[in-house]
């Protein structure tokens, strides 16, 4: 059954998920307590904002397993059809274009049909006499697995077509359908006929379960293709299928809408935004009703929005769009649509900044959490945010910034290293080119070379007269210009060379002697060798990999060339170079499932491997979006349909939105377009739609309204002129202003004037002086910011805080600071991109799965019959989970799993745990309401703590006494009722032992949030240091408190000494290096005093609980 829940607001949509979801638990964990929902979502932000909703609503978010829509549909494709399908990644577009690659080879030396309807595109694209891949060969099958993945997606009756030899009517006479006929069935002879449109007809085939499938839900999705929707539609005939749509008008469904959609008469039948921004959710919906029997259609019923005189301009054109009428003329006063008009980008930004300063002022309630900016081209407009928004003025706040959704190139240099080397291998070697590679911070830091020898380091290369070229056989020169010796990079360094061992720095050039044809380079001072020595070390490595950058590889050979570079050129552990090492992973996985059984890998040369390396920089990080207190900055994309109180849209510029679509001559779709499709400008629109419904408070647009050299007018963009339209009608007979333009300048008169209107009005005191002193303003007639606190005292109503992260961050402070907060990658951590099944378990690996071969016996039972089955167990989840072949523990190994295993058995009968009811928290969030009224907010991960009738049980089987004992301390001082004690059993060398955590009454709320202010970096006079030398430090002040010195020192030397001589001490730890650099236990560190009182606070206490 498929069920549509409808709303124009995501959070009527998530209260009626939750509603389904508390059913849908209640039954389902009657027969399986560990029953996890499915949930399809569109982004992660939109996961994220289901969690928190839940939590906040119910006070838990139980375990629920989200989804992005086709990993849905291939999981349950795969289950319908009885096991994992090969192939069946290798039709994603990323990783089919390297099928492709191969399969126009085939067509290049094909002189049949097939050859000739692409003739033109083959002999433009592709050389003939090529050993390997170039760009342009790689931009072509990127191309082509785009527009096959769209034929198949958006034109499934077509493609079924070109699958049974037939050209379809709709491409009659068209070459490019017999080019895609031949490399449709080519493919499919490759990979198998394991695309979705192949397998659909497969699950027409496949017998219909048995068993009552569980429900699917479908939440806040804007747009699914056709092939999509009809395998939701078969799914939704043996399951409950939910879907829930942001649908911006009530009962109205169009059955000639298609019909209409192809003429473009749309605009008769439907408010004039919907008909030109929400395209995309009207064809998703009738999408679903086309063809379908027995929609269960739930319009959920709209909240009450007071009388039409109270309503707000976004208000009324809500209601307007919800019952499909024409724009009504509106006659309130609070316009909460602004459109802004500026000269330029920063002018965007400043204007902003003035505007949000304005409204805090105005409402006390609004903090920048409330707040997201979102732009089309967030790496352009961040940098400029953060600097505009961070000024410090004497009566101004400063406005926090959470930067989200940003590439890999504006987050690290390393990308720009590896941008520039390869342009420097692809074109002429040049001396600006080489210079500019110093000006990169990591390249610098990796040589030894401050930002203050910068200067002097660009007068010694412009010395020593290289202009171009790295030498005279450089196969870059162009053969019809010749290659000047003396001036090329190698000459050029041995100038450097030479002059740097002359005797006399001040000899003068007549005098200097040449050495085998060159002459030194005079004047160069003894202070300046060190800078040179660095110089001529830092152009030998770059030197040494420009050629190996021009030749052709294969894949893995340049991922270990670009390792070797980064090692080579780049300090250790540097950020940028981790994250684009794991995407060049990612790379190489794709290429595994298109080829994964080439026996000669395909080449590729530097100008394909420099195009997929920009393709990946240029993409956007993945992170959830976490609001930490500041306005968040992001793409339109990723914040899709989520709600603030005030949305600021940014360089909607008239040249840069909505996007062009490029289409390619063969694109087969892009030529007979119909609703329903996805160009990227129809996206776009729908983009600027969500934020419309999405804004609860105020929604302003930012664009480039007149030229800062000209100051000629600059037309909106499209949509934003189609809002205008909109606007002139609903403002009827009014003269208000729709467009607020801003002058040129931030000191301009116009913006201190107290008649100045809100939304132009500057609260700069820096502009206003510029303005006194041009004369335009007097002193008297400053405009006071009146009511503006600081905004960081704008306390969040809800501390957001992960309780499994925080005893993450208080068992193991540096590796947390260092993967969170520092994002940076340790050694172990680096991705590894092995080409080989394992065969065989090394000892690390046989320790690990013999923790968690005892840890699923102490799950299930106790007894010696369990050892086989649980072995068995694993050995499933590893082979399912692509860990390699199924693996057995070594003798030795198992016998201490069954020893380890029995000791724990005998200690948790002693404790009586077998005799009782066992119940497990999975993934759990809770809520607790402090009696000063804060909330913390905190999580209960997938650790093994299950509840003994009023204690708490730990069983931890690696984990060490003093990290269980915390971890049972923080449990139970944040968990509070009805846990008052806590039992942990451990690991004591080969045996089991337990201890007990006692909290006979529950921490005050001002500690606990103390302990929450650490841990979010609020608090600056405490700071976490290593587990055991912490426990020292607090041994050592329970027998003497009067004494920290000494206590200090025990926890130096617990540093440094390491216990075990397998493991290293903590002192040598990189996470701590990374962090501390020296001993945080020595009185010269920074951490001394902050460690100190952190340890008195938490780890005293904890030491103090404990009842053996």
């Amino acid at each position: 059954m498929l069920s549509l829940y409808r709303h124009q607001r995501i959070e009527v949509l998530a209260r009626e998920l939750e509603k389904n979801l508390r059913q849908e638990l209640e039954e389902a964990r009657e027969r399986d307590v560990f029953y996890r929902p499915t949930i399809a979502v569109g982004s992660r932000a939109m996961e994220r904002f289901i969690s928190e909703r839940f939590a906040l609503d119910f006070g838990v978010a139980s375990n629920i397993q989200f989804m992005r829509p086709a990993e849905l549909l291939h999981r349950l494709v795969e289950e319908r059809l009885g096991g994992a399908i090969q192939g069946l990644r290798a039709w994603a577009p990323s990783a089919l274009r390297f099928a492709i690659l191969e399969e126009l080879r085939v067509f290049q030396s094909d002189h049949g049909e097939a050859k000739e309807s692409a003739a033109t595109f083959l002999e433009s694209y592709l050389n003939p006499n090529a050993d390997a891949h170039d760009r342009r060969a790689l931009l072509l099958a990127t191309d082509l697995a785009d527009i096959l993945d769209r034929l198949i997606h958006y034109r499934p009756e077509e493609t079924r077509s070109l699958r049974r030899d037939e050209i379809p009517e709709a491409f009659a006479g068209d070459p490019a359908a017999i080019f895609f006929q031949r490399l449709l069935a080519r493919l499919e002879a490759r990979l198998g006929e394991t695309h979705l449109l192949a397998l659909l007809e497969a699950l027409a085939r496949a017998p219909q379960p048995e068993a009552p499938e569980p429900p699917i839900h479908l939440f806040g999705i804007s747009y699914l293709p056709p092939l999509h929707v009809q395998l939701l539609r078969g799914f939704a005939e043996e399951r409950p299928l939910h879907t829930y749509l942001i649908s911006p008008f009530e009962h109205f469904v169009e059955r000639d809408y298609f019909t209409l959609a192809e003429r473009d008469e749309l605009s008769a039948i439907f408010h004039p935004l919907l008909a030109a921004w929400g395209s995309l959710s009207t064809d998703f919906l009738h999408r679903l009703y086309e063809g379908a029997e027995g929609v269960n259609d739930h319009l959920i019923e709209a909240p009450d929005e007071g009388n039409a005189d109270e309503r707000d301009l976004l208000t009324q054109i809500r209601s307007d769009l919800r019952g499909v009428r024409e724009p009504s003329v509106y006659d309130g006063e609070d316009w909460n649509l602004e459109i802004h008009s500026t000269f330029g980008m920063l002018r965007q930004v400043e204007a902003l900044r003035d505007r949000l300063l304005h409204l805090f002022a105005e409402d006390p309630s609004l903090a920048p959490r409330d707040v997201a900016i979102l732009t089309p081209d967030p790496d352009r407009f961040g940098p400029l945010i953060e600097a505009v928004f961070s000024q410090e003025e004497e009566g101004l706040p400063t406005i926090p910034v959470t930067l989200t959704d940003t590439s890999l190139a504006t987050l690290s240099e390393a990308g720009s290293l590896l941008v520039q080397l390869f342009n420097l291998a692809t074109t002429r070697v040049t001396l600006p080119a080489v210079a500019g590679l110093f000006e990169l911070h990591g390249l610098s830091a990796r040589f030894g070379i401050g930002e203050d020898e910068q200067g002097e380091l660009r007068e010694i290369l412009a010395m020593s007269m290289m202009r171009c070229h790295l030498d005279a056989e450089d196969p870059a020169a162009d053969p019809e210009i010749p290659i000047s010796e003396p001036h090329t990079v190698r000459a050029g360094l041995r100038r450097i060379l030479l002059g740097s061992l002359m005797r006399d720095p001040d000899e003068t050039r007549a005098e200097a002697e040449i050495v085998e044809g060159y002459l030194p380079l005079r004047g160069i001072h003894p202070e300046s060798l060190e800078l040179v020595y660095k110089l001529l070390e830092a152009m030998e490595a770059i030197v040494t990999f420009i050629p190996e950058l021009r030749r052709p590889r294969s894949l893995d050979d340049w991922l270990e060339l670009v390792t070797d570079l980064f090692e080579n050129l780049l300090p250790p552990n540097d950020l940028g170079a981790e994250g684009i090492l794991y995407q060049l992973g990612l790379l190489r996985l794709e290429y595994e499932a298109s080829l994964p059984d080439e026996s000669e890998p395909p080449l590729f040369d530097a100008t394909a491997f420099a195009y997929e390396l920009e393709r990946r920089l240029d993409d956007s990080s993945d992170h959830p979006i976490g609001r930490r207190g500041g306005v968040v900055v992001s793409r339109l994309t990723p914040m899709r349909a989520l709600p603030f109180r005030v949305i600021a849209l940014l360089g909607l510029d008239e040249d840069r939105f909505p996007r062009r679509a490029r289409h390619h001559a063969l694109d087969l779709v892009a030529k007979k377009p119909r609703p329903g499709d996805r160009p990227a400008g129809r996206e776009d629109r729908h983009l600027l739609f969500e934020a419309l419904l999405a804004a609860r408070d105020r929604l302003m647009i930012f664009y480039t309204g007149r030229d800062a050299t000209t100051n000629e007018v600059i037309p909106p963009c499209v949509p934003v002129a189609e809002l205008l339209d909109v606007l002139k009608v609903m403002r009827g007979d009014s003269a208000r202003t729709l467009i607020e333009e801003h002058p040129l300048h931030p000191f301009s008169r116009r913006v201190f004037s107290p008649d100045a209107p809100a939304p132009i009005r500057s609260y700069s005191r820096d502009a206003y002086l510029g303005a006194v002193a041009l004369g335009n303003e007097s002193e008297e007639d400053v405009i006071a910011v009146e009511g503006i606190r600081p905004l960081d005292e704008r306390k969040e109503p809800i501390v957001d805080v992960d309780l499994d992260d925080m005893i993450r961050f208080y068992t193991q402070p540096a590796r947390f600071i260092a993967r969170r907060s520092l994002r940076a990658a340790l050694p172990e951590e680096t991705l590894e991109l092995g080409d080989r099944e394992p065969l065989s378990l090394d000892p690390l690996e046989n320790h690990k799965l013999r923790d968690a071969v005892i840890g699923e016996v102490l799950v299930h039972a106790f007894d010696d019959d369990a050892l086989d089955a649980a072995c068995a167990r694993i050995e499933r989840i590893r082979l399912a989970n692509g860990e390699g072949v199924a693996h057995r523990l070594d003798a030795k190994a198992l016998a201490e799993a069954a020893n380890l295993a029995r000791a724990y058995g005998e200690v948790l009968h002693k404790e009586g745990a077998q005799a009782i009811e066992w119940s497990t928290l999975f993934g759990v969030t809770l809520i607790t309401t402090t009696e000063s009224g804060a909330k913390l907010r905190y999580q209960i991960g997938s650790a093994e703590r299950r509840t003994m009738r009023d204690e708490l049980l730990l069983v931890t089987v690696s984990t060490g006494k003093e990290r269980a004992m915390l971890e049972a301390w923080l449990l139970l001082a944040f968990s509070g009722d009805p846990w008052t004690r806590a039992r942990i059993v451990y690991r004591s060398d080969k045996d089991a032992r337990s201890t007990c955590i006692a909290l006979p009454s529950r921490p005050s709320d001002e500690f606990l949030l103390r302990l929450v202010r650490v841990y979010l970096g609020l608090d600056k006079e405490r700071f976490p240091v290593p587990l055991k030398p912490a426990f020292e430090v607090a041994r050592s002040l329970l027998k003497d408190p009067n004494d920290p010195q000494k206590a200090m020192e025990a926890g130096h030397w617990a540093y440094h000494e390491s216990g075990n001589p397998s493991r290293p001490s903590e002192s040598e730890r990189p996470e701590n290096l990374i962090l501390y650099r020296s001993s945080p236990f020595r009185e010269s560190s920074p951490f001394y005093a902050p460690a100190l009182a952190l340890i008195k606070d938490l780890h005293v206490a904890v030491l103090a609980a404990e009842k053996e």
